[in-house]
C-alpha cells in the first residue's frame, strides 16, 4: 500500500526530532572564537587578596568552561566522579604561576589517585600592550623579561585559547586545562587573583582555598581530606 503516511505513523518520528532538539538546546556549546574579552580590574589591587573568592565551607556555584579543544568542563558533572577537585588558575604572563608550575605538577602527580586536577586559564596579569588588571599602569615583571615571556592581552576568546595552548605546551602542564569565559566568569566568581587554588569536595563545598599557591600547605590539606 502506498501513499501519504498517516499522522499516527509519523508520531514516533516527531517525538525523536523533539527529543533531539531539546537535548541539543540544553547542551553547552563552545564559546565563539570571536567573542570579545572583557577587561576588568581586580578587587585585590589594594592588597585584599585573602578576602577574594569563596571562603571555606560555602557551596561552590556551578560553572561551565571549555578546554582549548572545546571539551566541556562543568563543575558539578566533574564532582560526580566522587573525588575532590583541585582547581588552580594561571596564565602565560603570570611569573608567579610560571614559577610555581613545577610544584603544581608535583602536587598533581602525588595526589593523582586521590583528587582530580584542573587549571583554569584566566586573564593576563602582565600584558605588554595595556595596563595590568592588578595595577594602575603597565606592569612587566623582571622575570618576564628574563624568561623572554611577552604577550598582549587577548582581545577575543580565540586569542585567549591560543595563548592557553602555548602556555600549556611550552611548560608541560600536568593536568587538564580549561579556559575562562570572555567575561571572566571563573575569575570574577572564584577570586580575582593570578594563582589561586581551590579544593572542592564531592558535595560541592569549598574545603580549602589559597589566595596564592603554597605547596606545603596544600599538600597538608590534601593529605587531610584524603583520610576523611
Amino acid at each position: 500500500m502506498s501513499g501519504r503516511p498517516t499522522d499516527w505513523m509519523m508520531f514516533p518520528f516527531i517525538l525523536i526530532i523533539l527529543f533531539l532538539e531539546t537535548s541539543c538546546s540544553h547542551s553547552p556549546r563552545p564559546t565563539e572564537a570571536s567573542s570579545p574579552i572583557v577587561i576588568s580590574k581586580s578587587a585585590g589591587i589594594g592588597g585584599n587578596w585573602e578576602s577574594l573568592g569563596l571562603p571555606s565551607g560555602v557551596k561552590a556555584p556551578d560553572i561551565t568552561l571549555f578546554s582549548p579543544e572545546g571539551k566541556t568542563f562543568r563543575l558539578y558533572d566533574e564532582l560526580q566522579q566522587g573525588k575532590p577537585l583541585v582547581i588552580f588558575n594561571a596564565s602565560y604572563t603570570c611569573d608567579v604561576s610560571r614559577h610555581n608550575l613545577p610544584k603544581m605538577n608535583s602536587i598533581m602527580r602525588q595526589f593523582d589517585n586521590k583528587a582530580r586536577f584542573f587549571v583554569v586559564y584566566t586573564i593576563e596579569p602582565h600584558p605588554a600592550d595595556t595596563i595590568s588588571p592588578y595595577a594602575d599602569s603597565l606592569w612587566i615583571p623582571d622575570n618576564n623579561i628574563k624568561d623572554i615571556v611577552t604577550a598582549d592581552q587577548p582581545k577575543t576568546y580565540g586569542e585567549r585559547v591560543a595563548l592557553a595552548k602555548l602556555w600549556r605546551d611550552r611548560y608541560h602542564l600536568g593536568s587538564e586545562i580549561v579556559v575562562d569565559s570572555p567575561d571572566n566568569d571563573y575569575w570574577q566568581t572564584f577570586g580575582q587573583a593570578p594563582n589561586m587554588v581551590y579544593v572542592i569536595n564531592p558535595e560541592g563545598t569549598v574545603f580549602y582555598k589559597q589566595s596564592w599557591f603554597r605547596e606545603k600547605e596544600l599538600e597538608a590539606e590534601l593529605n587531610h581530606i584524603a583520610t576523611e
